[in-house]
């Protein structure tokens, strides 16, 4: 099977929603860019695009990349809650691996609406199954934060309270302690224990810290063929894709009267076997992983699904700090969607441009030592789950080139520049003659 590898990287800051004037345009663009610029590779040679969002109308992807080139290529437009940028990286991979193209880019963005919830009204809902499942169990419908505080009260049922409430609390803590060190995350507070314990309660046991918040942003990445890689010298750079598994439920997890399954537990659990027998590793070989956190119980819940620690044992995998760094393995150095923000179409594709920053040895504030294998989590309600192993090409060099950079001052500075010069050069060429 053809190896496939990601050779350009970008992102923009995660924002908070109605605080700023960028449209997605302006954000999808500058992802774009910022990818380009890491592998300095003109736009015109990909081959074919995937977009993933949710927040948009029917062929938003091409209205970002007709912006920035009209070469004809597919724009694939893909909407999958929180795994549709996972999902696009998903169809580059296939069509690299199955001869179709060599170079190929995966965009991912969202701008939150003034309302949430369902837009179209007059039809189905995609989640009904999950609310009249839950509605069966609890008597009320249900929306995502309503199934991980339910499951984390059949978690305590199930295995004891064992101070659950200071272990979610914790993996909150570490989730905005690690996003203060990101300069791209929405939240730059850090938050201690007592904060987290005592402030609003959303849905027993989770209060308001604990749960994800919306935000507006986009990222970009750039995959190749061996051969493309190869001749254009990116070896340096490239980040291998070990390899992906995309798993939708099963029959038995609609019928299942847990809502520890509800939640994913079983889905993500599939899909992450799936990937080791993939990948003939386990995940005591993983060294940093960004997975899926709306809620802190969500969190708690991957680290067994994972297999990070056994079931029913996350309070030691916790309470040692197995989960950061020091630890087993450093979960969300990014400080993940409660950290960073929650992004839909913009989280799969910001968790692997984390992972390929920090096996380049480029995460700044937030690198992990000695990284030798990345993983990835996309989970979505309704329901997918994809998971991704990475590990880099060249371990001897960390990047090519002196003026690749994941800090986004610099890159902002550069970027102005380069439109006033722009704006300068552009002035002189319309300038009447005399």
């Amino acid at each position: 099977m053809k190896r496939v590898f990601i050779v350009g990287v970008g992102m923009t800051r995660f924002l908070q929603p109605f605080t700023h004037s960028f449209d997605y345009v302006t954000l999808g663009k500058e992802a774009v860019y910022r990818a380009i610029r890491d592998v300095n590779i003109d736009y015109e040679i990909i081959n074919e695009a995937a977009v993933g969002y949710v927040y948009g109308d029917s062929c938003s992807g091409q209205r970002i990349l007709y912006e920035i080139g009209q070469s004809g290529i597919p724009i694939y437009n893909i909407n999958n809650r929180e795994c549709s940028g996972s999902s696009a990286i998903h169809v580059c991979y296939r069509s690299i691996v199955g001869g179709f193209s060599d170079y190929c880019l995966a965009l991912g963005f969202d701008k939150s609406p003034k309302k949430e919830g369902a837009v179209f009204l007059d039809r189905a809902d995609p989640l009904q199954p999950w609310k009249e499942k839950s509605k069966s169990l609890t008597k009320k419908m249900t929306l995502d934060v309503d199934i991980s505080a339910q499951a984390a009260l059949e978690y305590i049922q199930k295995y004891g309270k064992n101070q659950i409430e200071m272990n979610l609390a914790k993996i909150t803590e570490k989730n905005y302690r690690h996003a203060k060190n990101n300069p791209y995350s929405l939240k730059n507070k850090a938050y201690n224990y007592k904060e987290i314990l005592n402030a609003p309660m959303i849905l027993e046991p989770l209060t308001g810290p604990q749960c994800s918040l919306p935000s507006d942003g986009a990222s970009a990445i750039l995959l190749c063929s061996e051969q493309f890689m190869l001749t254009h010298n990116l070896q340096d750079q490239a980040i291998e894709i070990l390899g992906i598994s995309f798993l939708t439920n099963g029959a038995s997890d609609l019928n299942s009267n847990s809502y520890i399954t509800l939640s994913g537990y079983d889905l993500t659990k599939k899909t992450a076997q799936n990937l080791y027998s993939q990948i003939k590793m386990s995940s005591n070989d993983i060294d940093v992983c960004e997975l899926q956190d709306n809620t802190s119980m969500n969190e708690l819940l991957s680290y067994e699904a994972l297999a990070f620690c056994p079931e029913g044992q996350s309070f030691d995998f916790i309470e040692k700090n197995l989960n950061s760094y020091g630890g087993k393995v450093v979960i969300n150095p990014s400080g993940g969607v409660i950290g960073k923000g929650n992004c839909l179409g913009a989280n799969g594709i910001a968790q692997c441009v984390e992972l390929c920053w920090q096996l380049r040895g480029m995460a700044g504030n937030t690198q992990v030592k000695n990284t030798r294998v990345g993983l990835q989590h996309s989970l979505s309600l309704g329901g997918s789950c994809v998971m991704l192993a990475y590990s880099k090409f060249n371990r001897e060099k960390g990047w090519s080139r002196k003026n690749q950079t994941s800090d986004p001052e610099i890159l902002e500075t550069i970027e102005k520049k380069e439109y006033e010069d722009f704006k300068r050069n552009n002035e002189r060429e319309t300038c009447p003659k005399k």
